[in-house]
């Protein structure tokens, strides 16, 4: 339906980077506990203004989701 958010599920490595080149992204959605670092930079200059989201394991189970906006952050309008 119109205006509603849509996910593309993105399974990741722990400690491996993806590149995106997402120009469209309004918000993502982390599930589960971890650490999930976000950058418009590519892999080898990630670390620059990243954007860093931690679940501890007490708070957050496999099943648990935080929807998290870009607006205002670092990868806001792109990722």
């Amino acid at each position: 339906a119109a205006g509603t958010a849509q996910f593309k599920e993105l399974t990741t490595t722990s400690g491996e980077c993806q590149n995106m080149a997402a120009g469209d992204v309004t918000a993502f959605k982390f599930c589960g506990a971890g650490k999930l670092t976000l950058s418009r930079m590519t892999c080898d200059k990630h670390e620059y203004k990243a954007l860093t989201v931690e679940h501890s394991k007490k708070e957050y189970s496999a099943s648990q989701c935080e929807t998290i906006s870009t607006k205002g952050t670092v990868v806001d309008g792109h990722l």
